[in-house]
């Protein structure tokens, strides 16, 4: 795992990159110049033909936004560059870079409105705010950047504060955010997306070995994640874990198809659907691989312990009327042998009665809301990060974890929050929560655990096929059966 820096730790890592690596602040920042101009010409092999606008503050940012400047200017002759003061003292490292500047007589002009966009083409380049700024920008000043066609920020857009936290006229909305090399918690935020557009990573050689060193972090995110192992040569279905999936009701059998596909995909070596008896053909025909039970005897089921089960229950269930009374024999059931339970969709309403009537069966559980169901379960929030400190809290209260599905998945426990950086927009459509489910289940029973890691890696494994599958068939056109035939391919 990644952490999520704030900061202050930000800074820590910079200054520990000089001193291990024995090289200036400025020559740090010089790196980030050259990766930021090689993003530049590479994006727009045409950058000739366009007018860029560089726009710079009177801090790191601003010394980086100068630097891009002064070196397009020594290549191209279509560079005006802005200095925007607010009546702020520069930094040394800013300086420096004003100097150069003079050098080759590149004129800076200061607290002035850029010009409006001459065509389509325009870029402008963003480097007023960095990660460590509070509050907005002059709102007469965002107007005049967010009529341009082509924004591209430094770090973060202006504005933007990396805890996630804008004001909506005051803030830069960038059609391209160029991070230096950290990930920040906007970036994760489903709220700060319309000002950070699309994201792109450079390395500029930060020492990240002193990472550990920078005392534990609230925010993580989730990198080199390896999926899975071989298996061993000697091995037989029973190695492999059963999932049991008391899924689907009227209307909604597909959602059970879909969660004992992706539980199948996934490694389990045995799954079980337990289903309503009239529909039961519909699993045995989609997915023969599976067993079926019927769910009018599902306490003559739930009372053989023959076999440890992991078990899912919800996707598909909201029409069944006696779900809430399944949920709970389900939970009664599973309590005292510590099965793992994956409790999606509907039955995450119902677990909002029981933890006002039976608190003692919400325990030891993972959930797999979405924003909609989280809402339902604890109440709304105001924003994400609210919704996350909630998660954590129930988390802590029921000794839980929390599988918040959104634009950035985060797996969420009393002391954790960890984020999939994979997945793409394709995957809200109809079923991709039933999948997840189902991977979540297959991953936690062929594994035999559920631990963080094993979780974080199930989660993974579900983006990282939907994001393979939108290479293929495109975003628009993705659906959850397209995620399941992907899986294959993600490991």
């Amino acid at each position: 795992m990644e952490p999520i820096l704030n900061p202050q730790q930000i800074r820590e890592v910079d200054n520990l990159t000089c001193k291990n690596q024995n090289i200036s602040s400025l020559q740090l920042m010089e790196r980030a110049v050259r990766s930021i101009f090689d993003w530049l010409v590479s994006q727009f092999p045409d950058i000739a033909e366009r007018r860029v606008v560089v726009l710079a503050g009177t801090g790191g940012n601003g010394g980086d936004a100068i630097g891009v400047a002064n070196a397009l200017s020594m290549v191209y002759n279509n560079v005006l560059l802005y200095q925007w003061t607010d009546g702020h003292r520069c930094s040394a490292d800013n300086i420096s870079m004003q100097e150069r500047a003079n050098r080759q007589s590149l004129s800076i002009c200061r607290d002035t409105l850029p010009p409006l966009p001459s065509s389509s083409k325009d870029i402008l380049l963003d480097g007023i705010l960095g990660f460590g700024a509070h509050g907005g920008i002059n709102t007469s000043l965002a107007e005049r950047i967010n009529a341009y066609p082509n924004i591209v920020s430094i770090d973060l857009p202006s504005g933007l504060q990396a805890d996630g936290s804008f004001s909506q006229n005051s803030v830069v909305r960038a059609h391209h955010t160029l991070a230096i090399q950290l990930p920040k918690l906007a970036f994760f935020l489903p709220e700060c997306d319309i000002c950070i557009g699309q994201l792109h990573y450079l390395n500029i050689g930060l020492d990240t070995s002193c990472l550990s060193s920078l005392g534990n972090t609230e925010y993580s995110v989730m990198s080199d994640m390896q999926i899975d192992a071989p298996r061993p040569r000697a091995c037989y279905k029973g190695n492999f874990g059963h999932v049991l999936s008391i899924t689907g009701s009227d209307g909604m059998m597909g959602a059970s198809v879909l969660s004992v596909r992706a539980a199948l995909r996934s490694g389990a070596g045995l799954v079980t659907a337990v289903v309503p008896q009239k529909w039961t053909s519909i699993l045995q025909i989609s997915v023969p691989e599976a067993m079926v039970h019927y769910r009018k005897n599902i306490n003559s089921l739930l009372q053989e312990p023959r076999k440890p089960y992991t078990i899912v229950i919800g996707s598909g269930l909201a029409n069944d009327e006696c779900s809430l009374q399944i949920l709970m024999d389900t939970l009664i059931y599973a309590q005292p042998y510590y099965f793992p339970v994956i409790v999606d969709a509907s039955s995450i309403h119902d677990l909002a009665l029981l933890v006002a009537e039976r608190k003692s069966l919400v325990n030891n559980l993972i959930l797999t809301p979405h924003v909609g169901e989280f809402d339902a379960l604890v109440g709304p929030s105001s924003s994400h990060l609210e919704r996350i400190a909630k998660a954590k809290a129930f988390a802590k209260t029921y000794n839980s974890t929390i599988v918040l599905k959104n634009f950035r998945t985060a797996v969420i426990t009393a002391d954790e929050v960890i984020f999939c950086p994979y997945g793409n927009p394709g995957m809200a459509t109809a079923g991709s929560g039933d999948v997840l489910a189902g991977v979540l289940a297959g991953y936690i029973a062929a594994h035999d655990t559920t631990s963080l890691t094993t979780i974080c890696q199930a989660v993974a494994l579900h983006s990282l096929a939907a994001d393979k599958a939108a290479t293929h068939i495109s975003e628009r056109a993705l659906t959850a059966s397209d995620i399941i035939a992907a899986l294959s391919s993600s490991y």
